[in-house]
């Protein structure tokens, strides 16, 4: 924000005022400026929606962490880590709303957003769609008529929809909104700055307490000399529904310290360890479709930590893992349902000898109910089920499943002879092991050899 600007209206910061009250700041009954014609039609699809009161300790944790007079790159460089994408990533079909927190411009800004294929972002400004949410962003009492709590739904989107946001700088002009004003996006590549490091003109930060995503915007040149990078001029907030629908990554707040015992039931194990990297692994609750906790096994350790265990059971076991919830969570046989928790990782584990496999996969939510399953492609898949004897049907568990070019669930991990199967083989498979195949037995299998033939051994999988 740069003290160069002019304004028709005195101004006042909201952040600090609403922080300080003790249930939020209340619904404003004031009636927003009436759009032009043309607004009409990129205001299709939103809808205004009942206010809420925002929770104080939530608009103390934003002011702490993103006062008015401090910026952001100097106090807070992390906030703008290139390889961070602030656009907002929808990973299960999902209702997503905008809340409006706070302003302190001296702007008239105009914010929406768009919206674009995780993964296939616009390549140009021209192709961005937009949709307006606040014509102008501007508090009341200062320029505008919003106050804190203030809401629009913006629709129901599909797993791996990106939204992304726009802030028209200066663009509200007291009867429209301005489009041939600078206009600054979510999308780095879209912003006008010389310099790579100057074109982020948002802060994406991820708040464990209340589940919510805060937006924070810098309305002015980054590569101008007065600019002030506080990144303050527009914060909101976005929730969804479910509340596990949009991924929860990123820098979060509190950043630090975050609390022994969590205060609020995380949605995964991932979610839990961003919230507070520290924390052992071990039992936690989790609410990941947002009806009740229950009690989950963390990974907090193996390659970064943040895994979600499905359970982990003996190498003869017949039950399945990650489908029901049965015995007690990091017990010695047991089993949690990974339902609704996205993912885009799984890892297959040799809990007893500490050995693990894990591949990547397009981001998802777990909804898999049955006891022989297949995801992903050949070559990478992940399985689990039986095959082989009835009077047998040992459970297998594995990662990079391929059988002459496909994947086949019926058949869990036996690859005929074809090797690159990773993980907790038995019966039939793993016919390309030394010794033959595992007829009423299991063994472990790196891809192109077999270890641990009928040694017993503690298998699991977990997901990220």
């Amino acid at each position: 924000m740069s003290p160069i600007r002019s304004s028709p209206a005195p101004r006042r910061v909201l952040l600090s005022l609403c922080a300080s009250l003790a249930v939020g700041c209340a619904s404003s009954d004031g009636v927003a400026e009436e759009a032009s014609a043309s607004l009409g039609q990129s205001r299709a699809a939103v809808e205004d929606a009942p206010p809420e009161n925002l929770p104080a300790g939530f608009l103390q944790d934003i002011a702490e962490a993103l006062p008015a007079n401090q910026s952001v790159p100097i106090h807070h460089p992390e906030f703008l880590d290139g390889g961070l994408d602030p656009s907002v990533r929808v990973v299960a079909e999902s209702d997503v709303w905008v809340t409006f927190v706070s302003e302190a411009a001296t702007f008239l800004n105009s914010f929406g957003y768009f919206t674009y294929p995780d993964g296939a972002p616009p390549a140009s400004a021209a192709s961005v769609e937009k949709h307006l949410v606040f014509e102008n962003a501007s508090g009341w009492g200062s320029g505008g008529v919003l106050t804190a709590g203030e809401r629009k739904y913006l629709g129901r989107f599909p797993a791996g929809t990106r939204l992304g946001f726009f802030l028209v700088s200066n663009g509200w002009n007291w009867t429209e909104v301005d489009y041939g004003r600078t206009t600054y996006y979510s999308l780095d590549a879209l912003n006008p700055e010389p310099l790579a490091a100057q074109r982020r003109h948002v802060v994406s930060l991820y708040h464990p307490g209340t589940q919510r995503r805060v937006l924070a915007f810098e309305d002015f040149d980054r590569a101008h000399e007065q600019a002030s990078n506080n990144f303050s001029d527009l914060v909101v907030a976005l929730s969804s529904n479910p509340v596990s629908g949009t991924d929860p990554s990123g820098p979060t707040l509190p950043a630090r310290p975050c609390p022994s015992v969590p205060t609020t039931w995380p949605v995964s194990c991932r979610q839990l360890h961003q919230y507070c990297p520290a924390l052992p692994s071990g039992v936690y609750q989790l609410d990941p479709c947002g009806t009740a906790p229950a009690t989950h096994y963390c990974d907090m350790e193996t390659s970064g930590g943040g895994w979600t265990v499905a359970g982990w059971q003996p190498a003869s076991a017949k039950t399945d893992l990650g489908i029901s919830s049965r015995g007690t969570a990091g017990g010695a046989n047991w089993s949690r349902s990974l339902a609704c928790i996205a993912f885009s990782e799984i890892r297959v584990f040799n809990r007893t000898y500490n050995e693990s496999f894990a591949e990547s996969y397009p981001l998802q939510t777990w909804t898999y109910t049955s006891t022989n399953m297949a995801i992903g492609a050949a070559g990478t898949a992940f399985k689990q089920g039986t095959y082989g004897p009835s009077n047998s049907g040992i459970m297998m568990g594995c990662v990079g499943y391929n059988y002459g070019g496909q994947v086949y669930p019926q058949y869990a991990c036996d690859s005929d002879r074809q090797g690159g199967t990773r993980g907790h083989l038995a019966d039939y498979a793993g016919e390309y092991c030394p010794g033959g195949r595992l007829d009423g037995t299991w063994a472990w299998s790196d891809g192109a050899t077999c270890r641990y033939r009928s040694t017993p051994y503690d298998w699991g999988f977990a997901i990220r």
